[in-house]
């Protein structure tokens, strides 16, 4: 057998394998060359992306830069083959204002067409005269122009859809977020009907509940394979910033509590995943998993069995311990940008290293009870942003490995994307969305917060 026949037989052995499992076999034969090319290549997320986005190099670095992580069921067939395909791409990034800007940037780049309901509502009213609209899109929308003056509002959004938005708030239904409640009859012509089908914000009592909700950006990708659906989560609410961990934790499940970062990929149950093995979360009061019985039907037509989490503890995990998986690929970007930036690279992988090392995470009663990170409890609340210390920062805080990674860019490559630049540094030129049109998206709560030097942080 050649040497190109042995490669192609071992990579599509490895390529089928569990990540650990394709770990311990290299770690086995560690002086064969093939096996080591083989594994690097099933331990590569860039090659795991490029089967769904364009420039997935640039993805990655974006989601270095922002702190924001793949998560669910597409992260789980990143550790587990076969285990996702046909699942939606969920990142979940905090909510800081440049974050949140760069992924919707990034993502449209990379292939992803947004769905905005609130754009077509615009453009519906003119001809048409009528047009639908969740109750959720219409608070998130009021959450915007409440904090400008009436012109500048109505420059915003829009004369025909700040028209409407008057009319929602003068609406005598009691309740405005009960949809059920309202009729159209209740607005003025126009017509806004308020849609009474499930949106990413559950109806909720009160608004000041609503706006507790986390804020999700729906839109899809034309893959080879068909379309695919894309969602990008905000971690943010009128109490805080929501981080990657404390999203993750409230998963109904264990097998689906891994996620891909743009410096490694953690599985938080990796050993009872890899058997196919999950344990089921106890909800905590008022809290309802929506879908997870069509999940649970789905895995198990996989294999995997399921159960209830034992109701004992209390007991302290990390993701460095025997039952989690970590794998670091941070030393992949050395390749994409200048060698007198290896050294910032590497002060800033040590960063994230500690903050994953300061992670952990305590089992009680049957729910994850709690994440406790060192290094977000000292950096989330900085009051040391972009916007209002940019002159006071050191250089090293200022740049983005995104940007070096499409400033080392010299010709055309299907991995980078010349044009896509942070919205932290110097003003991007051509850059599609500005905070102005993600607020008439009707999809994002005016709570964004500025970003710190620490956003990125897990």
């Amino acid at each position: 057998m050649s040497f190109a026949e042995k490669s192609t037989a071992l990579q599509n052995v490895m390529k089928n394998l569990d990540i650990g499992d394709a770990c311990v076999l290299r770690k086995a034969f560690s002086y064969s060359s093939i096996l080591k090319q083989c594994y690097e290549s099933r331990a590569d997320p860039v090659g795991y992306l490029s089967r769904t986005f364009r420039y997935p190099l640039t993805l990655l670095s974006a989601m270095f830069d922002s702190g924001c992580v793949i998560t669910g069921p597409r992260a789980l067939g990143f550790f587990l083959p076969s285990s996702s395909e046909d699942s939606a791409w969920t990142f979940f990034v905090p909510g800081y204002k440049e974050s949140v800007l760069d992924m919707v940037n990034v993502l449209e780049i990379c292939g992803v067409s947004w769905q905005l309901d609130a754009a077509e509502v615009a453009r519906s009213l003119r001809p048409l005269g009528t047009a639908s609209i969740s109750s959720a899109d219409l608070e998130c929308l009021n959450s915007r122009a409440e904090s400008l003056e009436p012109a500048a509002a109505e420059n915003l959004l829009g004369t025909e859809l700040y028209g409407r938005l008057k009319a929602y708030k003068e609406m005598n239904c009691g309740n405005r977020l009960n949809s059920d409640a309202c009729h159209l009859s209740d607005l003025e012509k126009p017509t806004l009907g308020i849609a009474s089908e499930e949106s990413a914000f559950p109806p909720s009592q009160d608004t000041s509940s609503a706006r507790e909700a986390l804020s999700v950006l729906q839109g899809y990708i034309q893959t080879s394979s068909g379309s695919q659906g894309v969602e990008l989560i905000i971690g943010s609410s009128y109490s805080g910033i929501n981080s990657c961990m404390s999203f993750i934790k409230d998963f109904y499940a264990s097998h689906v509590q891994c996620f891909i970062s743009g410096w490694c990929a953690g599985h938080m149950y990796y050993t009872q995943s890899k058997d196919k093995h999950s344990s089921m979360w106890r909800p905590w009061p008022g809290q309802k998993y929506k879908n997870a019985h069509l999940d649970v039907k789905k895995y198990r037509h996989q294999g995997f069995t399921f159960h209830r989490a034992k109701r004992g503890g209390p007991v302290t995990r990390s993701l460095r311990d025997s039952q989690s998986f970590l794998l670091d690929y941070g030393a992949l970007y050395r390749s994409f940008i200048r060698p007198s930036h290896h050294a910032l690279l590497d002060a800033w992988l040590a960063e994230r290293r500690d903050n994953i090392d300061g992670i952990s995470w305590t089992e009680f009663d049957g729910r994850i009870f709690s994440v406790h990170d060192t290094f977000e409890s000292c950096y989330r609340q900085s009051r040391m942003t972009f916007a209002s210390h940019s002159v006071d920062l050191p250089l090293n805080r200022l740049r983005r490995l995104s940007n070096l990674v499409a400033l080392n860019l010299t010709e055309p490559d299907a991995l980078r994307a010349e044009s896509f630049r942070s919205s932290i540094g110097p003003p991007a030129v051509g850059q599609k969305w500005q905070l102005g049109a993600l607020a008439r998206t009707g999809k994002v709560f005016n709570n964004l917060r500025d970003a710190t030097p620490w956003s990125w942080a897990l």
